[in-house]
């Protein structure tokens, strides 16, 4: 009802970004008043019963649904809990045909968690801020992770559709049923968008975290993000320029499905330790293979340092370790003799309000705090795509710079 007591008051507008990571086994939301220093940024927390791996501002994944079809965060008598919405959206899209545009169980499971973690993160914040935000109407905007490394796919079209919906049901006084967030996915793909809704891919919500972080710095550098499905892995440069704008340059990201937890189940199985480390040392070693056109012959990197960074709940896993030895190792010749160097990064408490958690447990927050930065603070980004290829140096002729036999 705050909403729509306030949809048509035009006076005293208050800018509102959702960064919202929505995680395989955790989510985690940042909303940024990105106009107004004196309220800032704010980590959304979950009471205990809803957090992942005790931290307050990691939020489980998953959704119930009652008998009467009546959706919630927390599960009501008998009704279950569904906990694999992520996976199981992903894969029913990865399978559907490109002109199917028939709403299904996943789209509809998703957009009902998504809708009512919104309506609860806006319903705690101005519960927080009821004084600073009296008077005022939040125009809304929202940045929504996708571990992804195209957005111009028919995945990103149907999480976006999806992500629509859950804005627009998150902000009405209705209940959250399968039939009104069915319904509210059909609206979407065809009526106005309500709000500023963008699909990011994740990858470039964690690289944006670094941009806000105090490793900020020009230079050429990777990131890994050891998520509980996927694993990111992206090779980018930052550049600040003598006007104080900056860009970020995507040189390759690649994402596949081996997170922490697919590969625990994979070394359950059959697979050994000796197969893992090159599996996964061969997914760093080609992304930097494929970074070399656009970085170029000349960057200082092939023969020195590139720094590392690591982000996600995987991080601590020990079948991780090693890949990026192997990959070095295996790289090393006259064209590659990068050596990489790993570095901490962290999230700052001066950027956003995290006071309830324990100093160093939040920097998975990192791709959320990314996302919550509007398109107006944000660095100019270029995808791979939109970068010139630099050709490699010519090989000298070594042979002609000697006399031959045929020529005394």
């Amino acid at each position: 009802s705050w909403f729509k007591d306030k949809l048509n008051d035009n006076s005293n507008i208050e800018s509102l970004c959702i960064g919202y990571d929505l995680g395989s086994t955790s989510t985690k939301i940042v909303l940024r008043f990105p106009y107004n220093a004196n309220l800032g940024a704010f980590a959304v927390p979950a009471p205990p019963s809803l957090q992942a791996d005790g931290n307050p501002y990691f939020w489980k994944t998953q959704v119930s649904c009652s008998k009467n079809d009546q959706f919630s965060l927390i599960a009501n008598g008998t009704a279950a809990y569904k906990s694999s919405l992520k996976l199981d959206f992903l894969r029913a899209t990865e399978a559907r045909r490109s002109n199917d545009l028939s709403i299904t169980d996943e789209d509809i499971y998703i957009t009902a968690y998504m809708a009512l973690m919104i309506r609860q993160s806006l319903g705690w914040l101005i519960a927080q801020l009821s004084k600073a935000l009296h008077g005022k109407r939040l125009e809304i905007s929202a940045n929504f992770g996708l571990p992804t490394e195209r957005i111009d796919n028919s995945m990103s079209a149907t999480f976006l559709l999806c992500c629509n919906a859950a804005m627009t049901l998150a902000t009405s006084d209705s209940i959250i049923s399968r039939s009104a967030v069915s319904d509210a996915i059909e609206k979407a793909r065809h009526k106005p968008k309500k709000y500023v809704v963008k699909i990011i891919p994740e990858f470039i919500g964690a690289v944006y975290g670094f941009f806000n972080s105090t490793r900020r710095r020009n230079g050429q550098f990777m990131l890994l993000d050891i998520g509980g499905l996927t694993c990111d892995c992206t090779c980018f440069g930052f550049f600040e320029r003598d006007d104080g704008t900056s860009v970020i340059k995507i040189f390759n990201g690649r994402v596949r499905n081996f997170g922490s937890d697919v590969v625990n189940v994979a070394v359950q199985g059959n697979l050994g330790k000796s197969d893992l480390t090159p599996a996964l040392g061969s997914f760093v070693a080609k992304t930097l293979i494929a970074s070399r056109p656009r970085i170029g012959p000349h960057a200082s990197i092939w023969g020195n340092e590139m720094p590392v960074f690591k982000i996600g709940g995987g991080i601590n896993n020990n079948l991780f370790q090693g890949m990026f030895a192997w990959a070095e190792n295996n790289l090393k010749n006259s064209t590659f003799k990068t050596e990489f160097m790993e570095e901490k990064i962290s999230i700052e408490k001066n950027t956003i309000d995290i006071s309830l958690a324990v100093d160093g447990s939040c920097d998975r927050l990192l791709v959320g705090l990314g996302l919550s930065y509007s398109n107006y603070d944000l660095p100019d980004w270029l995808l791979s795509g939109e970068l010139n290829i630099i050709p490699e140096l010519p090989r000298r002729d070594l042979e002609g710079l000697f006399v031959g036999p045929e020529q005394t």
